[in-house]
């Protein structure tokens, strides 16, 4: 079963079966290092019970990598609403291509 999980009242992604994701939008990612972040706290909370982090871009790609990589490959940066661990991604593992955009709804 998906548990949503929260940050101000907002559902930001899901665990299920040890798996935290997140659908990403491209205004999600930050341009400046072709990376997504993850709210610090939000990390430290879900370590304990995540595994993997997924991400499910618009395209259709899926990226993933294990929560224990993240502060290995990651760093914090400052992004004005809250300390984020910004990966980048290219440090995640491609578990699905892009859809070709002539196949995308």
């Amino acid at each position: 079963m998906k548990e949503p999980v929260f940050i101000d009242d907002i559902v930001i992604g899901y665990i299920e079966d040890h798996t935290f994701t997140q659908r990403v939008l491209q205004r999600h990612i930050f341009r400046r290092f072709n990376a997504k972040g993850i709210d610090a706290g939000l990390y430290k909370r879900l370590r304990a019970q995540c595994s993997l982090w997924r991400l499910q871009l618009e395209t259709g790609e899926v990226l993933e990598i294990p929560f224990y990589l993240i502060p290995q490959v990651g760093f914090e940066y400052d992004t004005g609403a809250g300390l984020q661990i910004l990966v980048k991604l290219k440090d995640f593992k491609v578990e699905q291509k892009p859809i070709q955009k002539r196949l995308m709804v």
